[in-house]
């Protein structure tokens, strides 16, 4: 037994040394906003991993809770809470709210200026869909952490992919299932005065076609706040 344990020790450790820690990372709470660059996906001819002939860059949106859960987001915006603090005073992490709910919009303060007011810094992508506002992803953000989670388009869903207004024959698609993982083996650092954070990524679509297709690429993630709730 003693053997085993010291073996399976030793193997944690490894494990641990590659980045592949699945829990959360309290230590990373707040809005991270980066860039997925898709630089290798699988050849259906030969079946195996090969460079793209041209880079795909995907945005994504993570917001890390307090607690170190990952929530992956279509969409949040940035906004200063109600409060008698005049729009003039700096925006700080204390004043700032984070809201994937709209219904919570009217009244909020704004921090950045369009047409002579201030106005929310609404964050969008449109490489990721799913029912809802936010996805929980399991692991946590971090050196030496990963987190991972599946996404998936019903074939009812408006965005499917294989969906068709306008032709008779493809009012329905098919399901479509993304299986995404991120891992982190170096500790974020801080560039131009903001905390960035570069990993891997790794993403596995089932419905495309018949065999599974594999994309694997870079993925460079931005802090741009540290407030560690949504909508509150």
């Amino acid at each position: 037994m003693g053997g085993w344990a010291a073996a399976w020790g030793v193997l944690l450790l490894a494990v641990c040394a590659r980045g592949q820690v699945l829990a959360p990372n309290p230590e990373a709470a707040g809005l991270w906003v980066g860039e997925i660059t898709v630089n290798q996906v699988t050849h259906v001819a030969g079946g195996t991993n090969a460079p793209v002939a041209d880079a795909t860059q995907l945005r994504v949106i993570l917001h890390v809770g307090t607690n170190g859960v990952v929530r992956l987001l279509k969409d949040v915006t940035v906004a200063r809470k109600r409060s008698r603090t005049p729009d003039t005073a700096p925006a700080t992490d204390a004043s700032l709210i984070l809201v994937t709910n709209p219904s919570l919009l009217p009244g909020l303060g704004g921090v950045i200026r369009r047409n002579g007011r201030l106005v929310g810094q609404r964050l969008a992508t449109a490489s990721f869909d799913f029912p809802g506002q936010e996805l929980i992803l399991e692991g946590g953000l971090g050196a030496n952490f990963r987190c991972a989670g599946t996404l998936e388009l019903a074939p009812a869903h408006p965005t499917n992919p294989f969906r068709h207004p306008f032709h008779p024959n493809l009012g329905v698609g098919v399901r479509v299932t993304r299986a995404l993982g991120m891992r982190f083996t170096q500790p974020a650092s801080a560039v131009q005065g903001v905390t960035q954070l570069t990993g891997e990524y790794e993403e596995t679509v089932t419905g495309l076609h018949r065999a599974p297709l594999v994309a694997k690429g870079v993925v460079v993630l931005n802090r741009v706040s540290g407030v560690g709730v949504l909508n509150q």
